[in-house]
C-alpha cells in the first residue's frame, strides 16, 4: 500500500507569496507609469524614454498578471487536493470488515 500526502498548507502558502509578489510588480508598474518626462531632454531623448517606460510597463503588467493567475491556479490545486483528500476519508469501502 502507497501513501500519498499533499502539503496543502505548502500550497496556500505558495499561492499567497505568489500573490504577493504579483502586487509588488503592480506596484512597480504604478510607479513607472508616474516616471515624469526628462527635464530640457530633445524630442528624441522624450520620444525613447516614453518608448522604453511604455515597453517596461507593459513588461511588469505581463509579469503581475501571469503572477496572479499562477497564484489562483495554486490556490484552486489546494482546494481540489483538500477536497479530494476528505472525501477519500469520508469513503467507505464495501465487503468484508467495512461494514457494508
Amino acid at each position: 500500500m502507497s501513501t500519498l500526502g499533499v502539503d496543502f498548507q505548502a500550497l496556500t502558502s505558495a499561492s499567497g507569496l505568489m500573490g504577493a509578489a504579483a502586487d509588488e510588480f503592480g506596484r512597480g508598474r504604478g510607479q513607472v507609469g508616474a516616471t515624469a518626462p526628462a527635464a530640457g531632454a530633445t524630442a528624441e531623448v522624450t520620444a525613447l524614454l516614453e518608448r522604453a517606460l511604455a515597453a517596461l510597463t507593459g513588461a511588469l503588467d505581463r509579469a503581475e498578471s501571469e503572477l496572479q493567475q499562477v497564484a489562483a491556479h495554486l490556490s484552486a490545486t489546494a482546494d481540489g487536493y483538500a477536497r479530494t483528500e476528505r472525501a477519500l476519508a469520508a469513503w467507505q469501502v464495501p465487503g468484508p470488515g467495512g461494514g457494508g
